[in-house]
């Protein structure tokens, strides 16, 4: 049953979150409703239960193609995403216990993440990966972090001073890390995309209204995003057309590969789906979603495939009964091809599409009674309205807020709440879904343990981890450690043989010794063979280390700032500097050509005080005059150096 109330504040349509304390202590949320029936009028809706004191946490599916990997008792797995090639899956925990995490993607419940990275106060929004998993993203506060697959330490902070992060995402193909951030003073939003590898921005656009999600092509270079009333799309040109009008939405809008279309969904039950035609987006298909049960109906998750002619959508009405699943097709024209009920017992709250459109998915908040069973989680052959896969509300009995796929459609993830959304409660989990034929043999390095990324000279003991991400056992496999200096000539090699790992099992192998002898960069690099391997792309990790020289660093604290020349001047493949800091900071190294063009970037956190070493490698720098700026904090200092070849 519903208890309905009329809403205090009248002009508000959409959805709320409620946050209590619990009689243990611990935060619990719900989700309320701001629905307008067909009269006009704004009317609060929420469940008739009060507050779940300790629920526990869903239960573990023992399926061989979908798998609960992790779950914990007091976090919400609020969003996820997976990397294209549907090996990494990265969450964000919210409510208590704040942090992302990234997993591999494995049939086996109870996955320990690869890292996590605890926040201080909770990652807001959407997070982003890159295709191979190579470059991670998340938000919290008024910074935007960036990680990669190996370690939870981060690559770089991007600092938005007065802006708070509201999402963040990752091209697909890893060159760009992108965020959106919110100004409360202003009442502006702003998106701001930065070279994942030099971690310049490239380019920055404020928009009126608070956002509320967003979608970019895979190389980054284009981006639609929604506010409460409007969608805007952005490239590195600025605003591309007229902001695109909703009547009230709180959902991230599609957009194809090429830019060229986007669709949008809103409160008033409306699909549509736009094109671009040179000077500006216009509308070229509709859908409507009935009203129900006296008020509108909503679109809430909706996808478009890469090529756009492909468009998945879910809906939200106020009888359970009558939510749906919908694929629309571009044959000379967009139609609706199929209408699903699966059946849906609650709003439709994410929908995805695989990159050529053949497979969706679609995530659903559930009955807060498992009698009758509705669904949460559906997978579908887009030629089907017949899910071909479902997670019921018997297996799962709480909500999917969230979900996504690779772009082949053999992987997918679903994240959630442990219960109803629309319930006082906590807890959450993450779901990893297998589509594609079974993986058997799959054998994958999963960290480098020793040396570490900081070094001092001395003996090391090179130790790495490796894992069987396949459902049989691997009976022999190799695996092989190689440590190359800052001229990237091989210094260390070692392999050992291993056997009889059992699936998901992880075995951590020691080689010889290796000393470090000399101060720079060092590049370690692991990786394994077995005979059958069916995924390459997690047999290697490359991973740098520095070794920063400590006889200086006894001298007395520098009494100031500064940067030396570098050595030698003019170099041919690499070149040295050296740079003095009177207290603890962090550092930034920027390599720019003569036109001002940033060529590299080194960021490295918190050093201490002391004199400290950089060394530069310029093998792939064509010949001419760089400047070598190095700054922390307010001060900066900038020295010339010449390239010769």
């Amino acid at each position: 049953m519903f208890l309905i109330c009329v809403a205090l504040v009248v002009s508000f349509v959409g959805v709320k979150e409620e946050v209590r304390i619990s009689k243990s202590g611990e935060l619990v949320s719900r989700e309320v409703q701001y629905r307008k029936t067909i009269d006009g009028k704004i009317v609060r809706i929420e469940k008739g239960e009060s507050e779940f004191l300790d629920p526990g946490c869903s239960r573990q599916v023992a399926e061989t193609v979908y798998v609960q990997i992790d779950e914990d008792a007091d976090a919400i797995a609020r969003h996820c995403a997976i990397s294209g090639d549907g090996r990494y899956i990265f969450v964000n925990w919210e409510l208590n216990y704040e942090r992302a995490s990234l997993y591999q993607s494995c049939l086996s419940p109870g996955m320990p993440p690869i890292w996590e990275y605890d926040a201080d106060d909770e990652f807001q929004g959407q997070v982003g990966i890159s295709f191979d998993g190579n470059i991670v993203s998340a938000g919290e506060l008024n910074k935007g972090y960036q990680w990669n697959k190996y370690s939870g330490a981060p690559l770089n902070i991007y600092n938005f001073g007065s802006n708070d992060i509201r999402g963040a995402q990752v091209a697909r193909d890893g060159s760009k890390v992108l965020y959106l951030s919110y100004n409360s003073g202003t009442g502006n939003g702003k998106i701001s995309v930065y070279d994942a590898n030099t971690y310049a921005s490239l380019w920055e656009y404020e928009f009126d209204g608070y956002p509320q999600g967003f979608d970019c092509t895979p190389h980054g270079d284009t981006v639609a995003i929604s506010t409460y009333d409007s969608v805007y799309i952005f490239n590195v040109g600025g605003q591309l057309g007229q902001g695109l009008p909703l009547d009230g939405w709180q959902f991230p809008p599609a957009i194809s590969a090429n830019g060229q279309r986007v669709v949008t969904g809103d409160y008033d039950g409306d699909m549509r789906i736009y094109q671009w035609f040179g000077v500006d987006y216009a509308q070229i298909y509709s859908h409507h979603v009935p009203s129900s049960g006296g008020y509108y109906s909503w679109v809430d998750g909706v996808d478009i495939s890469d090529d756009g002619q492909v468009v998945l959508m879910g809906s939200s009405c106020y009888i359970d009964e009558d939510n749906y699943a919908a694929c629309f097709k571009d044959e000379r024209g967009f139609t609706l091809k199929w209408k699903s009920n699966s059946p849906y017992h609650k709003d439709i709250k994410s929908c995805r599409l695989s990159a050529d459109g053949s497979i969706g998915i679609v995530g659903c908040v559930g009955k807060s009674s498992i009698t009758p069973a509705g669904d949460v989680v559906c997978i579908y052959n887009t030629s089907d309205s017949i899910p071909f896969l479902h997670i019921t509300n018997n297996e799962e009995p709480g909500s999917i807020t969230w979900v996504d796929i690779d772009t082949a459609g053999e992987w997918a993830c679903a994240s959630g709440k442990a219960i109803n959304i629309y319930e006082f409660g906590r807890g959450g989990q993450i779901y990893c879904i297998h589509i594609g034929e079974e993986v058997l043999k799959d054998i994958a390095a999963q960290k480098v343990i020793s040396p570490p990324d900081s070094l001092e000279i001395g003996d090391y003991t090179p130790t790495a981890r490796y894992m069987n991400i396949g459902s049989g056992a691997i009976d022999t496999f190799m695996v092989y450690f190689e440590i190359y200096d800052s001229l990237d000539v091989l210094i260390y090699k070692d392999s050992s043989e291993q056997y009889n790992l059992l699936p998901i099992w992880v075995r951590e192998v020691a080689f010889s010794n290796w000393t470090c002898s000399a101060y720079g960069w060092y590049r370690r690099l692991i990786y394994a063979y077995t005979d059958g391997d069916q995924y390459a792309g997690n047999d290697s990790i490359i991973l740098y280390s520095y070794c920063e020289g400590t006889g200086i660093e006894e001298a007395d604290i520098p009494l100031s700032f500064y940067l030396s020349a570098p050595s030698p001047n003019p170099a041919r493949n690499s070149l040295d500097v050296f740079y003095a800091l009177p207290e603890k900071a962090d550092v930034t190294a920027t390599i720019y050509d003569v036109t001002g063009r940033i060529m590299k970037r080194i960021a490295r956190k918190d050093q201490k005080p002391g004199y400290h070493h950089l060394s530069l490698d310029m093998r792939d720098s064509p010949a001419g005059i760089y400047f070598i700026n190095v700054s922390c904090g307010n001060q900066s200092q900038t020295v010339k150096s010449v390239i010769v070849k």
